[in-house]
């Protein structure tokens, strides 16, 4: 489920998105990973390990989540203003300040509960294995109507 509000405040305009889902399960192969190599004679790789061969599904974790998507933040300059850089046709002049992936409540373990292995597939979704997490990105822009 989403969320997304638009806010407008004389030249200033607020608008966000938050993203929310309930339960499901993931599976962090990436995790298991960790545990047999790199933890594999530590006390933690082997409580894992031992938890899991005694059919305890360690791995699979909660992967419900609510995610700041986006928020944007953004400033209508003056006509007068856009004219004098833009031109006489320009109009709607904005400055805008964008992030996208901003923060993620979750009590999923690895590095992100919507990842999928095998990409946007209704079949064979939330397998966690050794996936790049969506990076955080922020945006300045300079937006303008001719």
């Amino acid at each position: 489920m989403s969320f997304s509000n638009d806010f407008t405040f004389r030249a200033f305009r607020l608008a966000t998105l938050l993203d929310w889902r309930k339960g499901g399960k993931g599976i962090d192969l990436t995790q298991n990973y960790f545990d047999g190599g790199l933890l594999g004679d530590t006390a933690v790789g082997n409580a894992r390990a031992a938890a899991f061969a005694k059919g305890n599904a360690v791995y699979v974790q909660p992967s419900g989540f609510v995610k700041l998507r986006e928020v944007t933040l953004s400033y209508t300059l003056p006509d007068a203003f856009g004219h004098t850089i833009f031109g006489p046709h320009s109009q709607d002049t904005r400055l805008e300040f964008s992030g996208r992936n901003l923060k993620t409540w979750t009590k999923y373990g690895g590095l992100d509960p919507e990842v999928s292995n095998f990409a946007n597939q209704a079949i064979g979704r939330f397998q966690d294995v050794t996936p790049y997490p969506p990076s955080r990105s922020f945006f300045f822009t300079i937006a303008t109507t001719f």
